[in-house]
């Protein structure tokens, strides 16, 4: 609540200790071939994952927003704090997990979501490819409508993009192949699925890797 935020004490993503095993992970992850990744949270999923229920956070949106603009603030500091501190340390990717729609629409007006979160994914579009790095944005939902924002400020890759979501998957990737990768393909863990089920799940990734020159990543949740 507003009353909290006297108190509300961080993590300091800038101690060093924190990050102590980062370097000697990315570069054995790198020998291998590979490439590394780093998670922060959404600047709007972070805020009903962390700080207050779900329906106050969309609640609060509305009827404090200055309350809002400063509980987002210090979620966002605290990222791009990370954020640094991850890439300074050989880090590749970094993922950055906000849920923004469901299978409808956007969970959010799209004024909200320009107003409220934009600038600071702006600002970590800027950070991390200053550094060289690559950011994975991460979004359940139809969230057609900011593909083109998205695009415009540099997101590199978005995720998940599953044909439940968005079953015009082949023609979002046609619009939009020069602004980033697309990544996803299943909302389930592959062994769930039977093999006739895999082989159709990828065979619909080859497809849409068909679509556009810069490929596309397969990308299957659960463990």
């Amino acid at each position: 609540t507003e009353a909290d935020l006297d108190r509300l004490d961080l993590p300091d993503m800038r101690d060093p200790d924190r990050f102590r095993d980062i370097e000697t992970d990315t570069a054995a992850i790198r020998e291998a071939g590979l490439v590394s990744t780093g998670c922060i949270q959404g600047f709007f999923s972070g805020i009903h994952n962390s700080f207050m229920e779900y329906e106050d956070a969309l609640a609060n949106l509305l009827l404090k927003p200055d309350f809002m603009r400063e509980v987002t603030e210090r979620l966002a500091r605290m990222n791009l704090d990370a954020v640094d501190m991850l890439l300074d340390r050989g880090v590749d990717i970094i993922n950055c997990c906000d849920d923004l729609g469901n299978a409808d629409a956007l969970i959010l007006s799209p004024e909200l979501i320009r107003d409220f979160f934009f600038p600071w994914y702006e600002e970590l579009v800027s950070r991390i490819h200053a550094k060289g790095g690559y950011l994975h944005l991460h979004s359940h939902g139809n969230i057609r409508e900011l593909l083109p924002d998205f695009g415009a400020m540099g997101v590199d890759i978005i995720n998940p993009f599953d044909w439940e979501e968005n079953p015009d998957l082949p023609d979002l990737v046609r619009k939009h192949a020069s602004d980033f990768i697309f990544c996803g393909g299943t909302t389930g863990a592959l062994h769930q699925h039977s093999v006739d089920e895999v082989r159709e799940i990828v065979n619909r990734a080859c497809a849409l890797s068909k679509l556009t020159d810069r490929g596309y990543i397969l990308l299957a949740g659960g463990a």
